[in-house]
């Protein structure tokens, strides 16, 4: 298929789920999470 190339689906879907889960702080939160659990390692 057109856009499936990679199996991620058409690209203005990949784009669309990026900018919500940028908008509601989805990677700012995941950073934090991975950033807490090393600390929490040491």
């Amino acid at each position: 298929m057109a856009g499936d190339a990679d199996g991620f689906g058409a690209w203005s879907t990949v784009h669309n789920r990026f900018r919500q889960w940028r908008d509601a702080c989805l990677f700012e939160a995941l950073l934090e999470g991975l950033i807490t659990e090393e600390r929490d390692r040491k």
